[in-house]
């Protein structure tokens, strides 16, 4: 799948992961009542966003001193959500670009200084999981 093609999937996923929160309905709810079937990779973000969505909440909350979930800006909250679950996953996508990906949604979406803060929760976040990866492979030797 071209770079260009997941970008736009990321973002379809992003406005269902958004309507879902704003409605109070799961993704899983909300793709049952879409008119249209979406792209597999939207589907599976979606998923994957809801079966992470605990442990990423945690790891968001940890990550943002001074912040609760509840006052963050929604579409910020989402885009966090969205990228958190990628980090989490066993994704072939490099945590690089799923952070840029974040990055450029919440300078599109949002306001002026989210990209800065979605970027610094989610380096936190990568650095705590390459930390977990690093113990991981030395518990192995």
């Amino acid at each position: 799948m071209a770079p260009e093609d997941r970008r736009l999937f990321r973002e379809r996923a992003l406005s269902l992961i958004y309507e879902a929160e704003m409605k109070g309905l799961t993704s899983s709810a909300l793709l049952e009542q879409l008119p249209v079937r979406e792209e597999e990779f939207v589907v599976d973000l979606l998923k994957l966003e809801e079966a992470k969505r605990e442990t990423g909440d945690r790891l968001i909350d940890a990550a943002a001193r001074g912040w609760e979930l509840d006052r963050m800006p929604v579409i910020d909250l989402c885009i966090l959500r969205l990228a958190t679950c990628e980090l989490l996953s066993d994704s072939e996508t490099p945590h690089a670009v799923i952070i840029s990906e974040a990055v450029e949604l919440a300078k599109r979406f949002s306001t002026d200084s989210s990209s800065k803060f979605v970027n610094g929760i989610l380096a936190t976040i990568k650095r705590g999981a390459d930390a977990e990866v690093l113990q991981n492979r030395s518990d192995e030797a």
